[in-house]
């Protein structure tokens, strides 16, 4: 195989790895090669350099998350997938299998590991039909038949568990399958763990395939939704992509799911929303339950809106999305509150704070504000506010003195997000140096707020009317084809969903990116001159939208090109999340999940933590860790 992977014709893909010194691999690959070679083979690629053969067990790799998040109601479904037969069967046995799907008229996929003839083999069907449900049943029999007469097993890798245990009689002789019995019954005589998995229960039962499915009898409502669901084929599809894995009640590496690892509670992860939100739409939790005062507050408000299910859930699950049109619906039922106008209109909010900075930065550190605002707005008197800047960033823009070579390269637009603009200029002014030391003009668009505060609010509608605002600016940069860059992740990532509000985006989320995504594509090419920093460790924790979208890695390449030492935090989320750590109901939450970035970066020796979001200072700053941009760090490079 190769590169390409140019399957043409083929039916199927077979990859063949061969151990061999480096002088006679090739060699020893076209033995393989020849003694494999039938009239069914259409070709043949090889991969011998490293490079090659990773992006070949990628794809690999990839098969079974890519299936698995297939919207809609038919999906790959595992019960027949861990069939394990002696590898000289394997012709045998495949096409036994394939004649018993074609019986049944079903589709399947096949992946898995011919050298020791495991084939993870996964039928189509649609669980919420009774013809699938009876064929789920039939296939599972006929080919667990199959599997015990070419002498293989039912369980390859994955176990025995409810989905084979009513075949292992038939697979283990009667005096160990007997042992296995007393085994249980010495040991767990009540039926305590696990009853009727592998060996029968108390009561003589076991669990059988087509039993306790969850969706027979399951007639879920429609729910007419503000954003666009129609990738993932409606609303209620989108929470049933949720299959229970339990992926995000993960203790540790990755960023799912924050308020799982703080709490140890099944409520707070993102199967146990899923599952509620399943269980509010059937009707099972009484009726209009997903708009209720409990089912907001206590399911969908402490989910902190993090996108980490969007990327590391397996099947998928994007409970922000899920929660962003719930909070809607229930908008929709009672109006909005004023701590959601508040936080959704974040943009007036820090403009105002910025042309009243003097006053505004000594109101935010009075005690008596402090209160009144917690008891008017909700606001905890414990999080500190952000400041005010005196000067905006556009005010500082307008007057600043453009580098020499801006312009000679091209032209390049600066989003100015609400914190940029109104809190931390210092970030935009970085942005712009390094810019126009690259050679391009900087130009500041007439934009307003990206509409993630509205979004994590459930402000649906003001959203929209920020996005299309937005659009309508950004749209003559498309066609002049002049890039669009944003330093807030979580501003990017809004702009990325515009098609989720509106109809027609113009091409803006295509070519809007973050700045060190466009950064390190121009650095790479050696055209701006920077200084070297030696010996300087940094320790940098990526913004959680940023590591949703895959944007994480651009920092760190930049800084390194520097020269800086960069250890990255293998943290979940900082915890603050917009405006959730805000909320006097959630800050002692955000608190909780911060201690875990926290704990890391107490365990490294850096000069410099870097971070890229401005939820992230903001949330480490009350935990007296100074933090710094990467553009700022970057900047103070400049020759």
């Amino acid at each position: 195989m190769g590169t390409r992977f140019n399957t043409g014709d083929a039916g199927a893909a077979l990859l063949v790895e061969v151990e061999s010194t480096y002088a006679e691999q090739e060699s020893d690959l076209d033995d393989v090669v020849e003694a494999a070679w039938t009239e069914a083979a259409v070709g043949v690629e090889k991969a011998i350099d490293d490079s090659e053969q990773d992006l070949l067990w990628t794809v690999r790799k990839a098969s079974n998350p890519l299936l698995n998040r297939q919207p809609g109601d038919k999906q790959a479904l595992s019960f027949i997938e861990d069939a394990a037969v002696p590898p000289t069967q394997l012709p045998e046995y495949i096409e036994r299998v394939g004649d018993i799907l074609r019986e049944h008229n079903l589709q399947a996929s096949v992946f898995g590991h011919a050298g020791q003839g495991v084939l993870h083999i996964k039928p189509f069907l649609n669980l919420k039909e009774e013809a699938d449900r009876k064929r789920l049943r039939s296939v599972s029999e006929a080919v667990h038949e199959e599997v015990l007469a070419v002498g293989g097993s039912v369980s390859g890798e994955h176990g025995d568990g409810r989905l084979r245990s009513e075949h292992l009689s038939k697979m283990y002789s009667e005096t160990l399958y007997g042992a296995f019995n007393e085994v249980k019954r010495t040991f767990d005589p009540k039926d305590v763990f696990n009853p009727g998995n592998v060996v029968p229960s108390t009561d003589g039962e076991l669990p059988e395939v087509d039993a306790d499915l969850r969706y027979e009898g399951y007639t879920p409502e429609t729910v007419e939704t503000a954003l666009d669901f129609s990738e993932e084929e409606g609303f209620a599809s989108a929470v049933e992509q949720c299959n229970g894995c339990s992926k995000c009640r993960t203790s540790d590496g990755g960023v799912m799911c924050p308020t799982y690892r703080a709490t140890g509670d099944e409520i707070m992860s993102t199967r146990g929303r899923a599952n509620m939100l399943r269980e509010a739409i059937n009707g099972q939790l009484g009726g209009e339950a997903l708009t209720s005062d409990w089912f907001q507050n206590d399911v969908l408000d402490l989910c902190i809106s993090c996108k980490g299910c969007e990327t590391e859930c397996p099947t998928g699950v994007d409970m922000s999305k899920l929660k962003t049109e719930a909070k809607h619906q229930k908008h929709e039922e009672v109006g909005v509150p004023f701590r959601a106008r508040l936080f959704g209109n974040v943009r007036l909010l820090n403009q105002l704070g910025s042309l009243f900075a003097p006053i505004a930065n000594k109101a935010k550190e009075s005690t008596p504000v402090r209160i009144l605002v917690e008891k008017v707005a909700g606001i905890d008197r414990r999080r500190t506010l952000p400041d005010f800047a005196g000067e905006s960033f556009q005010q500082w823009f307008a007057a600043h003195e453009p580098h020499p070579k801006a312009g000679v390269v091209g032209t390049v637009a600066l989003f100015s997000d609400c914190y940029m603009e109104y809190n931390h200029p210092e970030v935009g002014k970085a942005a712009v140096r390094i810019i126009e030391s690259l050679g391009y003009a900087v130009e500041i668009p007439d934009v307003t707020c990206c509409g993630r505060a509205a979004l994590s609010q459930g402000l649906v509608d003001k959203a929209e009317t920020f996005a299309k605002k937005n659009l309508d600016v950004l749209h003559e940069y498309v066609n002049a084809d002049i890039p669009v860059v944003g330093v807030e992740p979580s501003c990017v990532s809004a702009i990325k969903e515009y098609g989720e509000l509106v109809d027609e985006t113009n091409q803006v989320p295509e070519i809007t990116r973050t700045v060190p995504e466009f950064l390190s594509e121009q650095i790479a090419t050696g055209d701006v001159d920077f200084s070297i920093k030696e010996d300087v460790k940094v320790a940098f924790h990526g913004h959680c939208h940023s590591k949703a979208k895959g944007w994480d890695s651009a920092p760190v390449e930049l800084l390194r090109e520097v020269g800086y030492e960069v250890l990255q935090l293998d943290a979940t989320c900082c915890g603050m999340a917009g405006s959730f750590g805000y909320e006097v109901e959630h800050y002692d939450l955000s608190m909780a999940i911060g201690d875990d970035l926290e704990s890391k970066i107490d365990a490294v020796d850096a000069d410099h933590i870097v971070t890229t979001g401005a939820s992230c200072s903001q949330q480490l700053a009350d935990r007296d860790i100074d933090t710094s941009h990467p553009l700022e760090l970057l900047a103070d490079q400049l020759n």
